[in-house]
């Protein structure tokens, strides 16, 4: 990864995440640190803010809040196939 700071975008774009993505991750407090310069709106991400981004998004992933809405999304997926299967059928 370059050692400069990044644009949101570029950030977007170096995780394979959707800017909408981004903002839903910020609004919830999980986004990256973010560098905004002085009487302008350009902001910026550090290096270390991705790296601890990253830290962050691991450890996140790991948790059991984390793991147990991973089950409640699949198993809430599982229904709607289920579904559309009798639906089809």
């Amino acid at each position: 990864m370059s050692e400069s700071a990044i644009s949101i975008s570029e950030f977007c774009k170096l995780h394979d995440i959707s800017k909408w993505s981004y903002w839903q991750l910020r609004k919830r407090g999980h986004g990256p640190k973010e560098l905004r310069l002085p009487h302008t709106s350009v902001v910026r991400i550090l290096p270390q803010a991705v790296q601890d981004w990253r830290a962050h998004m691991e450890k996140l992933a790991t948790t059991k809040t984390m793991q147990l809405e991973t089950a409640r999304r699949a198993k809430q997926r599982a229904a709607g196939r289920s579904s559309a299967k009798r639906k089809a059928g």
